[in-house]
């Protein structure tokens, strides 16, 4: 009887302790890590190109792969996973990375996501704002 009683006494107590709800919505916290990794999120992969009023698509864009990306302007720029010490920064509407020598940053990129075809990026050289179309 004692044995029973244990059992079902320890049952109810694994099945009262406590946890979070499944439920009860939580806020997107930016995931921000420090690594020799690029890993840009799942919603920025793939090709941005810049087009501007008239509608005319420019050379100058990005181009986001699984672990790593390219910037084209006048020659293409291709930053990788190894190359330097990378400081990402991520939610499901924005992307910052930085990218150095892990004493100082020779890069920063951000960029804001629009829709799921636009993106926005932030330069910080001109303090423009840029509007990318996904291709």
């Amino acid at each position: 009887m004692k044995k029973l009683l244990f059992i079902l006494f320890t049952s109810f107590l694994v099945s009262c302790s406590s946890s979070d709800s499944e439920d009860s919505p939580k806020p997107t916290e930016p995931s921000v890590q420090t690594t020799r990794l690029i890993r840009p999120p799942t919603w920025i992969q793939g090709t941005w190109k810049y087009v501007s009023s008239n509608g005319t698509v420019r050379y100058n864009g990005f181009t986001f792969y699984k672990e790593w990306f390219t910037k084209y302007t006048d020659i293409a720029n291709g930053y990788q996973s190894g190359d330097f010490v990378v400081e990402e920064k991520f939610t499901d509407t924005s992307y910052d990375v930085k990218l150095g020598s892990g004493i100082t940053t020779q890069w920063e990129f951000h960029f804001i996501k629009i829709s799921p075809t636009k993106i926005k990026w932030l330069n910080p050289d001109t303090g423009y704002a840029d509007t990318f179309t996904k291709q």
